[in-house]
């Protein structure tokens, strides 16, 4: 239940409540009929309180490291095609790019990153990912455009 949007917070009381009847209640001297109910209760409160992970938007902070190579540049240049052949808005950075999106495209974005670089040599890659950071101005507008 903790990640719940913030409006969910009322979904989550209810849902605790549930849990607590659930521990008074002897189910077995309960009607099937009326355990049936609590049960679809419940599930529909549960379905209620997912986050659609397909839309949720995420940034992540993206940083590439070849090991062992003479030029970095041919790495992380793929990397940002990636990024990019994907629709995911970036803002590069000499030490690292972040990267906009919904999640499930981030997601996809950052494993085929890794596994390019990994299929080249070893490599390092480090991520921090967000569903809080604000998104600048440049990628709502892009944002923006692609909703249109």
């Amino acid at each position: 239940m903790n990640n719940m949007p913030k409006g969910s917070r009322g979904m989550e009381k209810v849902m605790k409540l549930l849990d607590e009847i659930r521990e008074e209640l002897d189910f077995s001297l309960l009607a099937p009929g009326t355990r049936k109910k609590i049960d679809d209760i419940d599930r529909i409160l549960e379905s209620e309180t997912k986050v659609d992970l397909e839309v949720f938007g995420m940034a992540a902070q993206v940083s590439l490291y070849p090991l062992r190579v003479s030029s970095l540049s041919p790495f992380i240049n793929d990397a940002l095609n990636i990024f990019e052949r994907l629709g995911l808005d970036m803002i590069p950075g000499t030490m690292s790019t972040v990267v906009y999106g919904n999640s499930a495209t981030l997601w996809r974005g950052l494993e085929q990153a890794f596994a390019s670089a990994a299929a080249r040599g070893e490599a390092v890659m480090t991520v921090t990912v967000s569903n809080a950071c604000p998104i600048p101005q440049a990628s709502k507008k892009a944002e923006n455009k692609r909703t249109e």
